[in-house]
Protein backbone atom coordinates (compact mmCIF):
# COMPACT_ATOMS: atom_id res chain seq x y z
CA UNK A 1 0.00 0.00 0.00
CA UNK A 2 1.47 3.67 -1.08
CA UNK A 3 1.56 5.62 1.88
CA UNK A 4 1.02 9.15 -0.71
CA UNK A 5 -1.28 7.87 -2.97
CA UNK A 6 -2.85 10.13 -6.23
CA UNK A 7 -6.33 10.33 -4.10
CA UNK A 8 -3.66 12.00 -1.38
CA UNK A 9 -2.15 14.24 -3.46
CA UNK A 10 -5.12 15.49 -5.36
CA UNK A 11 -6.87 16.22 -1.78
CA UNK A 12 -3.86 18.43 -0.75
CA UNK A 13 -3.69 20.34 -3.75
CA UNK A 14 -8.17 20.55 -3.30
CA UNK A 15 -7.27 21.93 0.04
CA UNK A 16 -4.73 24.02 -0.70
CA UNK A 17 -6.23 25.81 -3.70
CA UNK A 18 -9.45 26.74 -1.12
CA UNK A 19 -7.44 28.18 1.57
CA UNK A 20 -5.26 30.31 -0.96
CA UNK A 21 -7.75 31.55 -3.06
CA UNK A 22 -10.68 31.64 -0.21
CA UNK A 23 -7.16 34.01 1.65
CA UNK A 24 -6.93 36.48 -1.34
CA UNK A 25 -10.48 36.60 -1.62
CA UNK A 26 -10.85 38.09 1.44
CA UNK A 27 -7.81 40.37 1.19
CA UNK A 28 -9.34 42.16 -1.25
CA UNK A 29 -12.40 43.37 0.46
CA UNK A 30 -15.07 42.79 -2.16
CA UNK A 31 -18.80 43.10 -1.01
CA UNK A 32 -20.22 40.30 0.78
CA UNK A 33 -22.45 38.72 -1.79
CA UNK A 34 -19.83 38.74 -4.06
CA UNK A 35 -17.18 37.47 -2.09
CA UNK A 36 -19.78 34.81 -0.56
CA UNK A 37 -20.37 33.82 -4.53
CA UNK A 38 -16.73 33.58 -5.30
CA UNK A 39 -15.84 31.44 -1.76
CA UNK A 40 -18.96 28.93 -3.37
CA UNK A 41 -17.57 28.60 -6.29
CA UNK A 42 -13.95 27.53 -5.14
CA UNK A 43 -15.58 25.29 -2.20
CA UNK A 44 -17.85 23.66 -4.91
CA UNK A 45 -15.36 23.23 -8.10
CA UNK A 46 -11.95 24.47 -6.59
CA UNK A 47 -9.57 23.97 -9.55
CA UNK A 48 -12.45 25.50 -12.38
CA UNK A 49 -13.08 28.26 -9.19
CA UNK A 50 -9.52 29.13 -8.86
CA UNK A 51 -8.99 30.15 -12.36
CA UNK A 52 -12.12 31.55 -12.96
CA UNK A 53 -11.26 34.01 -9.95
CA UNK A 54 -7.89 34.54 -10.95
CA UNK A 55 -9.13 35.82 -14.86
CA UNK A 56 -12.67 37.30 -13.73
CA UNK A 57 -12.38 38.58 -10.57
CA UNK A 58 -9.36 40.38 -10.04
CA UNK A 59 -9.33 43.85 -11.69
CA UNK A 60 -5.28 44.32 -12.84
CA UNK A 61 -5.04 47.85 -14.13
CA UNK A 62 -2.33 48.97 -16.03
CA UNK A 63 0.24 51.51 -14.96
CA UNK A 64 -0.91 53.98 -18.18
CA UNK A 65 -4.14 53.50 -17.06
CA UNK A 66 -4.12 54.17 -13.91
CA UNK A 67 -2.37 57.04 -13.69
CA UNK A 68 -4.63 58.45 -16.80
CA UNK A 69 -8.05 57.87 -14.56
CA UNK A 70 -6.30 59.46 -11.53
CA UNK A 71 -5.42 62.60 -13.28
CA UNK A 72 -9.48 62.56 -14.83
CA UNK A 73 -10.85 62.21 -10.90
CA UNK A 74 -8.20 65.12 -9.80
CA UNK A 75 -9.58 67.39 -12.91
CA UNK A 76 -13.57 66.37 -12.28
CA UNK A 77 -12.70 67.05 -8.37
CA UNK A 78 -10.89 70.87 -9.13
CA UNK A 79 -14.50 71.61 -11.27
CA UNK A 80 -16.63 70.46 -8.84
CA UNK A 81 -14.84 72.78 -6.12
CA UNK A 82 -15.29 75.65 -8.59
CA UNK A 83 -18.04 77.47 -8.37
CA UNK A 84 -20.58 77.60 -10.95
CA UNK A 85 -20.85 80.57 -13.90
CA UNK A 86 -24.47 81.84 -14.14
CA UNK A 87 -26.12 80.58 -17.21
CA UNK A 88 -27.15 83.79 -19.51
Amino acid sequence: MQFFSFFNFMTLVHVLVIIGVSIRVIQVRLPVATSLAWLILVFLLPLVGAIAYLVLGEKRLGHKFAARSKTIKERFIENLARPASPLL
